[in-house]
């Protein structure tokens, strides 16, 4: 009886076929604006982040609303859902920390 479980197979990538991977679309073929958009968009987040270490408010909930939007459109315009759904939550999280805080009254 021939033994054809699965184990009589180890090492079992030595059995698969190695094709080297097919090249993946990169994000920076995608048109001027949204690449424009991406790195405004990244300058925005970094100065939120600079503004949040130094405690300078509301400017900082502002400026990563507005990072967090760009980068909605960015993450939709390269059809990368982590992207998007990164910066959706992050923004789902600026807006309740506003709501908790009560808009417009920060201090």
């Amino acid at each position: 009886m021939k033994n054809n479980s699965v184990f009589s197979y180890i090492p079992l990538y030595e059995k698969l076929p190695h094709q080297p991977t097919p090249p993946v679309p990169t994000p920076a073929k995608a048109s001027n604006f949204v690449f424009l958009l991406k790195w405004l968009a990244t300058a925005t987040v970094i100065i939120s982040t600079v503004l949040t270490s130094f405690k300078i408010a509301p400017l900082n909930v502002i400026l990563g609303v507005i990072g967090s939007i760009l980068w909605i459109f960015v993450g939709i315009s390269w059809k990368e859902n982590s992207v998007t759904y990164l910066n959706f939550v992050l923004l789902i999280c600026y807006a309740a920390g506003i709501a908790y805080a009560g808009w417009p009254s920060w201090h």
